[in-house]
């Protein structure tokens, strides 16, 4: 028994949603390494680490400090996750329009854009008195962005990309297992990070 908790619960730590744009950007230049330059590829792994990594887990143990939080990184409180939501909302925007404004990273900023809707609808349904996943959002948002990606380079994937649908489904039962939440929150948190990164890869490459 204490096997399986660990074993489920190393994936809410290891798939946590702000390891989710290193995740996306590390499948990214996977797929497109030989359009960019080596330095430019560290460059951008480097602003994204910086930005959505450390820097929120920076802010985290400075929340923590001022006692303005008081749960653990994961953060199981539906109030106590305003804060954290509008502060990574923030940092989402400030990567995007500024940090990453001048790189050739095309379709990584729709993904930046997808994942800044899906924190908006995140921290609407906390006003609803609703607690979806956001560990199954954020997962669900960057296996979808690798999907299309795939998809638009003409490079199957189907090996990695089973391999995410997997960690999606562990990570998933590990929510549910630990019961941080129910069924129906694990499945708006699906829906919320999957519909804005279709949403705006349409409005980019479709829309006429």
């Amino acid at each position: 028994m204490k096997s399986m908790n660990r074993f489920l619960a190393s994936f809410s730590y290891l798939f946590h949603p702000i390891v989710m744009p290193l995740l996306a950007i590390s499948l990214y230049f996977l797929l497109t390494k030989e359009f960019f330059k080596p330095l430019e590829i560290v460059i951008t792994f480097g602003q994204v680490l910086i930005m959505t990594f450390l820097l929120p887990i920076t802010l985290y143990y400075f929340l923590r400090s001022m006692r303005l939080l008081k749960s653990s990184i994961m953060i199981e409180s539906a109030k106590e996750r305003i804060i954290p939501i509008l502060i990574y909302i923030a940092i989402l925007i400030i990567l995007k329009d500024f940090v990453l404004k001048h790189n050739r990273t095309y379709e990584f900023n729709i993904y930046i854009w997808g994942s800044i809707y899906t924190y908006v609808l995140l921290l609407l349904s906390i006003y609803a008195k609703k607690k979806f996943s956001v560990h199954v959002a954020a997962l669900t948002g960057c296996i979808t962005f690798f999907t299309l990606l795939s998809v638009r380079y003409y490079v199957p994937n189907t090996i990695i990309l089973n391999l995410l649908v997997l960690i999606l489904g562990l990570t998933a039962s590990s929510r549910l297992y630990f019961k941080a939440h129910n069924s129906s929150e694990i499945i708006f948190g699906f829906l919320f990070g999957m519909l804005p990164q279709i949403a705006f890869w349409y409005i980019a490459f479709y829309k006429i």
